[in-house]
């Protein structure tokens, strides 16, 4: 079994070979851009192929990849940049890049939409008339690849139908030779400098998390992760008021993302309320209010106070710590496991 330290060992390997790629020639680079569209009715992504001019294929590559890449590699030289591993619940700070590997189970829902991508003939060609399509528009994605002896690389954007100009709100006007602007007509695909993901074989690397999540509707994934998380818990834990505790955390995206990190931790098959006792006793009682020390006390249950949405969530997450060093207690909103 691979260790924390080895697989960080890994996704840095695979990171530093994608950002080698700037001293390769980039004129000898294939690109491609494709437009993913999803449905109501669907989970996986219908995907077009914007057909580029020589003259856009070069902004793609100079104005978006190439200075995309030079950016993180100035980042990753000064140290700047942390990898870890993907965690639903955290808050990454501008320095942190999650990672995964949409090989693993846990993430096939991810998987089952990419997998597209890697048959590019077997795409149509993006029409500017196909209304559902449009309509339909989450994400697209630029692909790169140097020969056939190299691994693709992928770089995810969101996307929606307002970024078709001819869809936008907004008046739009285009300059014509006859010294007047006239409205835009035909419709225009508006595209930024950004990236919110990037990926290589199964290896996943996230620059921006809410867009991520947005991308491959992985919160939904992770709502079925946390409604199984809610009745391992209720199996476990006693819990006053679970019914209230469980619609609660089920309206919550953040809540849902919390679940889905408790459910991966191996001590929640051992979890009672004797252990969880333990941290109680030491935390302030003021915090924890009469009623809550009454229920755990007397009724041997933890109870849900709706004033109080996130007390259990932490509990059950681990997040109320001691130092060793000053013994002091903390309340933490995110953490690492050291290696």
């Amino acid at each position: 079994m691979i260790t924390l330290a080895e697989m960080q060992v890994q996704y840095k390997d695979i990171l530093e070979g994608i950002m080698a790629l700037l001293a390769e020639d980039w004129k000898t680079c294939s690109m491609a851009v494709c437009l993913a569209s999803v449905q109501p009715d669907e989970d996986v992504p219908a995907f077009r192929v914007v057909e580029l001019s020589p003259r856009l294929t070069e902004k793609f590559r100079d104005d978006i990849v190439i200075p995309f890449l030079a950016d993180l590699h100035k980042k990753w030289l000064s140290a700047g940049l942390i990898l870890y591993n993907y965690d639903a619940a955290s808050k990454p700070l501008v320095d942190e890049i999650e990672h995964l590997d949409f090989s693993m189970p846990e993430y096939e829902p991810i998987k089952k939409q990419i997998e597209p991508l890697q048959s590019l003939p077997d795409m149509g060609t993006f029409q500017e008339d196909e209304r559902q399509f449009v309509l339909g528009l989450r994400f697209y994605a630029i692909r790169i690849q140097f020969s056939e002896d190299h691994e693709p690389v992928y770089f995810f954007r969101s996307y929606a139908a307002k970024n078709l100009l001819s869809k936008s709100r907004f008046l739009a006007a285009m300059w014509r030779d006859q010294d007047e602007y006239d409205v835009v007509s035909q419709p225009v695909l508006l595209f930024d400098k950004h990236i919110d993901c990037m990926s290589r074989g199964s290896s996943m690397f996230i620059f921006h998390k809410e867009n991520f999540h947005y991308l491959f509707h992985f919160l939904e994934a992770v709502m079925k992760t946390a409604k199984h998380t809610l009745n391992v818990i209720k199996v476990r834990v006693p819990i006053k008021n679970f019914d209230k505790f469980a619609h609660h955390c089920e309206r919550h995206p953040q809540k849902m993302a919390k679940l889905k990190n408790i459910s991966q931790k191996p001590y929640l098959k051992d979890l009672t309320i004797d252990r969880i006792q333990r941290v109680i006793n030491r935390m302030n009682k003021e915090d924890l209010g009469e009623e809550f020390i009454k229920a755990i006390n007397e009724e041997r249950v933890l109870l849900y106070d709706e004033k109080k949405p996130w007390m259990l969530l932490k509990l059950l997450d681990d997040d109320y710590l001691w130092s060793e060093m000053t013994e002091i207690g903390y309340q933490v909103d995110g953490k690492r496991e050291l290696l």
